[in-house]
Order: structure tokens, then C-alpha cells, then sequence
């Protein structure tokens, strides 16, 4: 009875916390992780690029260089590892002595709901045009002018350089690229905001709606580009009800990837002379044809995301063995 009794209190160092401690402990691993891991980063610099920190000031005009383009590459990858994946599978193992189960990376989906996923976010795809397309309207009173250059400033500089990184020339460049903006953001952000914060969220609020518009919300704010805003925190709703319905984190990741890989594909076959430039305009024209293929992409997805809220669709899988 001592080693089940020791057992339980060993692996429930987090779990007998009130959930604001829980939350505020995970917010210190947050800072802590991506602090280490971006000082490392930055002593990194020199000896593998050869550049020092104080070049990092004006980013503009360095964007040409591909070495310095590869530093801060190099950059983004261990801030992502730093601020999402780590404190997620750290947060995990201290809530439940396993470093997969608290954000249910341990249990299957059906590569049926897979599917449906892929169809999903290729169907979505001209709604967001469309709504990235309206939010790049927004207009602020006078009195908040300062507010709205600020931002378009930051949208600006943000833009450039998520050119710089989709300018890519070689097989090579796109690996690097595809994992860094699609494979390591679809893992490490869903572990963050949908494995943990909104299963905390969840559990303080005790509403699954609530839980998911909030973590939605911060996942759409910390991108910092107010001017898409509007369509990824409706993409960060769809994937939190993903999560929820399937129990798994793997259908919100699955549903990430297939979001970002496109934009990096896309972008690579248009440097290549593949295909036309201009695809992220589709759906954005007011003729006829352009509505209704807005028309027939929500219809579609409306339909996909009823199949996909059924809970038979997931009843007979089984957790991955860690």
C-alpha cells in the first residue's frame, strides 16, 4: 500500500495544484525554456555563422544575405523549439509523470478524419482570402492613428521577412523551410495552445466554447500580425474544436501542417515558374464565378465539420503505446 500511495503523490507533483498555479508554473517554464534556449542561440551565432548579435539591429537590409538569412533561421527554429515544444512536454511530464499524455499526443486518429482534415483546409482556403482580404481593411479612428502605423509597420516588417524565408531557391532551402514553417509550428503550437492551454482553460472555465475561443484569441495574437488577426483566430477555433472532438492532438496538427505547408509549396512552384503567382488572391474578386466559389467552399466546409463533430468517428481507436 506504501509504494502505490508513494506512486500516486510522485506522479501527481502538478496535478494537486489549484489551476492557477498550474497555469502560472506553466507560463515560468514558457519564459525559462525560450530564454535559455534563445541565449544559447545567440552565443551560437558567431561560431556558426559568423555574425555577431548587435547585426541582428537592422534586419532590412541583411535580408539578401543568405548566411544571415540562414542565422535567423537558425533563430526562429530554436525559439519555436525553446517557447512551445519544450515547456509543453515538460508541463506534461510534471502533471502526469509522462511527457505525451497531458497534451494527448499519445492517442490515434483515424486516417479517415486525416483526410477529411486535408479537404478541410484545402476547401478553407479562399475563405481565408477572403477574410484576410477584409481584414487588411481595417480602419482606426484619428484618435488611435499612432496605434494603426505601429501595426501596419509591424505587418510590414513581419511581411519581409516571411518573404525572404519563402523565396526559395533550391530542394534543399525548401526542406529547411518547409520544417520550419510548417512541420515544427503545426507540432509546436498545437502542443502549446490547444495541449495545454486549452485543456487549462477548459478546466478553470469548465466551458469547452470558452476554453477554445481563448486559446484561439493568444494563438492569434502571438503571431503579431493584426492585420490577419480575424482569420487565424477562426483557424484557431477550428483546430481547438478539432482537438476537442477527437481527443487527440493529432487532427489540430494534422490540420496545421496542411495550412502552412500549402503557403511554403505554393510559394516554392511559383519561384519555380510552376504556376502563377497570385493564388492567395483566389476567392477575393467580386465576380460571379469567385462567389460562388465562396459560396461552394462554405458548403463544403460546413459539411466536413459536421462529419468530423461526430464522436462515432473516433470511438474505436487506441491510445499509441509511449
Amino acid at each position: 500500500m506504501e509504494t502505490n500511495s508513494s506512486t500516486i503523490t510522485i506522479g501527481s507533483t502538478l496535478a494537486g495544484r489549484s489551476l492557477l498555479s498550474r497555469l502560472l508554473i506553466f507560463v515560468g517554464l514558457i519564459s525559462g525554456s525560450i530564454g535559455c534556449l534563445s541565449l544559447l542561440a545567440f552565443f551560437l551565432l558567431k561560431p556558426l555563422f559568423g555574425i555577431d548579435m548587435s547585426a541582428l539591429g537592422n534586419l532590412e537590409e541583411k535580408l539578401a544575405d543568405p548566411n544571415f538569412l540562414h542565422a535567423l533561421e537558425f533563430l526562429q527554429i530554436s525559439q519555436a523549439i525553446g517557447l512551445f515544444i519544450v515547456p509543453a512536454l515538460i508541463y506534461s511530464w510534471m502533471v502526469e509523470r509522462n511527457w505525451f499524455s497531458y497534451p494527448l499526443l499519445n492517442k490515434k486518429v483515424p486516417p479517415y478524419a486525416l483526410l477529411l482534415v486535408l479537404l478541410l483546409i484545402l476547401a478553407a482556403q479562399p475563405l481565408i482570402n477572403v477574410l484576410v482580404n477584409l481584414n487588411s481593411r481595417m480602419v482606426f479612428p484619428a484618435a488611435l492613428h499612432a496605434v494603426e502605423t505601429w501595426m501596419k509597420n509591424a505587418e510590414a516588417q513581419a511581411g519581409k521577412l516571411t518573404e525572404a524565408f519563402l523565396n526559395i531557391q533550391s530542394g534543399g532551402d525548401f526542406i529547411l523551410v518547409f520544417f520550419m514553417v510548417a512541420i515544427l509550428p503545426a507540432i509546436g503550437e498545437e502542443l502549446l495552445f490547444r495541449g495545454i492551454l486549452q485543456r487549462l482553460f477548459k478546466e478553470m472555465t469548465r466551458n469547452k466554447h470558452l476554453a477554445i475561443f481563448i486559446a484561439a484569441f493568444l494563438f492569434s495574437a502571438m503571431h503579431m500580425q493584426f492585420y490577419g488577426f480575424l482569420p487565424r483566430l477562426l483557424l484557431g477555433m477550428v483546430l481547438g474544436y478539432l482537438f476537442e472532438w477527437s481527443g487527440s492532438i493529432w487532427l489540430s496538427v494534422a490540420a496545421h501542417l496542411v495550412n502552412n505547408g500549402s503557403a511554403v509549396i505554393l510559394s516554392y512552384l511559383e519561384n519555380k515558374g510552376l504556376i502563377a503567382s497570385g493564388v492567395d488572391q483566389l476567392g477575393t474578386n467580386s465576380d460571379l464565378s469567385n462567389i460562388l466559389l465562396v459560396f461552394s467552399c462554405m458548403l463544403l466546409v460546413a459539411m466536413i465539420l459536421r462529419h468530423l463533430s461526430k464522436p462515432t468517428l473516433y470511438k474505436k481507436e487506441t491510445p499509441l503505446t509511449p
